[in-house]
């Protein structure tokens, strides 16, 4: 049976079109932005953005964040209304704001109110509710038997550990151990996170950790096609070649089309795919210069200049010399 291959929750990055792009290539679970329990609840024009989902994303959690019970649970319902299969706690985001706001991580700091969220959220849906985590405030305050305990109390669909601590943020390695010894002291499904950045990287945590998924964040961006792959080589099938230009030219065109039915104008359109660009041409030759035209990109005519560079970088000879260009190669 195939693991759980899911997308991360990605502020600025996981919404509907790009969420939409990783189920075509193989993600099997994809989650909202983190997304603010009051702004649902109190804010029309972010609850209109923010609850934008569609049939062909399934399943798709949402992702909230938050620290009142009342609103939290308000906001669930707002999310299984608008059709999505389920609802995600945030108790892990390290952001400074967000935990000022009591949300995110500051919930590991009261886990009873941790608690009163859950079964507040669980009262008010009728969808799977899960719950993604940090291991603890620090390494010598680790809390992995007490979110194994809530888990296992309140029944959750599934926890999502990110294997760092609050103090880390993102820096350091991830502890890959901590997701196996929460998978073997938990009676919930587990989804380990953190450090997964290439295919074999999820089979070896799959394989050291015994957890139920994986969750893939920073490494899909500019590269959705790692879903495709890590469920390659789980189900024992040869890893494709490099992707081409070709194929890269085909997604990101896609990806444009998704994102102006999302926002309905080309000139915003064009605002969200250039920090995705950024990332799409990666390891491209000319990708220096690339990345420094991206500003200029307001229309889909100006992202098919961009694309005819990356199809043709020798056309960047044009603009900067030869020097220059040798540098630029990424």
């Amino acid at each position: 049976m195939t693991p759980i291959i899911a997308l991360a929750p990605i502020d600025g990055f996981t919404d509907l079109p790009f969420r939409r792009l990783c189920r075509k290539m193989g993600a099997t679970l994809v989650f909202t932005e983190m997304t603010s329990a009051n702004g649902l609840v109190n804010t029309k024009t972010y609850r209109a953005i923010r609850l934008k989902t569609c049939d062909e994303e399934q399943p798709c959690f949402l992702q909230l964040s938050g620290s009142d019970p009342a609103i939290m649970a308000k906001a669930a319902k707002l999310g299984e209304q608008a059709g999505f299969k389920g609802i995600d706690i945030n108790a892990g985001c390290p952001s400074k704001k967000v935990m000022a706001g009591g949300g995110g991580a500051r919930l590991l700091f009261d886990l009873g109110r941790l608690e009163e969220i859950i079964k507040a959220v669980q009262g008010s849906v009728s969808i799977p509710v899960s719950l993604k985590v940090r291991a603890g405030l620090s390494a010598d305050a680790l809390v992995l038997d007490q979110i194994a305990d809530i888990a296992t109390r309140h029944r959750l669909a599934f926890v999502t550990l990110h294997a760092r601590t609050v103090s880390q943020g993102f820096a350091g390695s991830a502890k890959w151990e901590w997701i196996g010894y929460l998978k073997r002291r938990s009676g919930t499904k587990v989804i380990g996170n953190g450090d997964v950045k290439q295919p074999q990287d999820a089979q070896r945590m799959l394989e050291q950790t015994g957890c139920d998924g994986i969750m893939i964040g920073r490494a899909a961006l500019g590269n959705p096609w790692i879903f495709r792959d890590i469920i390659d080589l789980l189900e024992g099938r040869n890893l494709r070649s490099r992707v081409t230009k070709e194929e890269k030219v085909r997604l990101i065109l896609r990806h444009f089309d998704l994102l102006l039915e999302y926002t309905g104008s080309e000139t915003i359109s064009a605002r969200h795919i250039r920090k995705h660009l950024m990332r799409y041409v990666r390891g491209m030759q000319g990708a220096s210069q690339i990345r420094g035209l991206l500003t200029s990109v307001s229309s889909k005519d100006d992202l098919n200049r961009v694309i005819q560079l990356i199809v043709d970088p020798a056309l960047l000879r044009k603009d900067f010399c030869d020097e220059d260009y040798k540098e630029g190669l990424a």
